[in-house]
């Protein structure tokens, strides 16, 4: 039997899919979304298990604090405890990075397939609290969009939240793909996929990305 989580995921993901289709790619697509509906993705009915990749939290402690949810809070900032999971859609990659990120794609969808539980091992300056998925829901579950004030009254001066995906990287693991954003309310969300390579500076961002979605 398919969940409704699941029924509902698929539809926003089809609408998603056929709104870049109308959007040039010669510039990074931008597609509007419902913030709260982010929240709500389909939650694995397992117990997720600890992500203990040290590399991906090099690059969420690089990605971290060009969140939204980062620079609009200066309290405490929440990042949700389990990863989220949302597909490369077709042209959301250059055919170039498509190419030389091959195998991290292919690591990153493989990835997808299981919710991991994330650990304090974030170096970031703010302070910040894992929140597990659910808690965070529920603010938005019955009230939509409206549980935004309920939310801020449970964690001022957030600034949001954050939510992130695990990492595919290549073999050497010197290529990755991940995915993340934050959603904060009136003002909106962003979320978007990463291209980064390790250097001897260690993680960059790199081109490659053609598609952000937006509210």
């Amino acid at each position: 039997m398919v969940s409704r989580a699941h029924t509902e995921k698929m539809k926003i993901r089809s609408w998603v899919v056929a709104m870049r289709a109308r959007i040039p790619m010669t510039a990074p697509a931008v597609v509007a979304l419902v913030p709260f509906l982010f929240t709500s993705a389909v939650q694995n009915p397992s117990l997720p298990k600890a992500y203990n990749v040290d590399e991906a939290y090099q690059i969420y402690s690089l990605l971290i604090p060009s969140e939204g949810a980062y620079k609009n809070g200066n309290g405490t900032l929440i990042i949700q405890e389990e990863t989220v999971s949302w597909p490369v859609a077709p042209g959301c990659v250059s055919a170039q990075a498509a190419d030389r990120f091959k195998d991290a794609l292919a690591s990153y969808a493989k990835a997808q397939k299981h919710m991991w539980r994330l650990e304090r091992q974030f170096q970031i300056e703010r302070p910040y609290k894992l929140v597990p998925s659910d808690t965070i829901h529920k603010f938005f579950n019955e009230h939509g969009p409206e549980g935004w004030h309920d939310f801020y009254r449970e964690y001022p001066n957030s600034g949001g939240f954050i939510a992130i995906s695990p990492v595919g990287f290549n073999q050497s693991k010197t290529l990755a793909v991940v995915y993340s954003g934050s959603s904060y309310g009136s003002q909106g969300a962003y979320w978007s996929f990463h291209l980064l390579e390790k250097g001897k500076g260690g993680w960059r961002l790199v081109p490659g990305v053609t598609c952000a979605m937006v509210s």
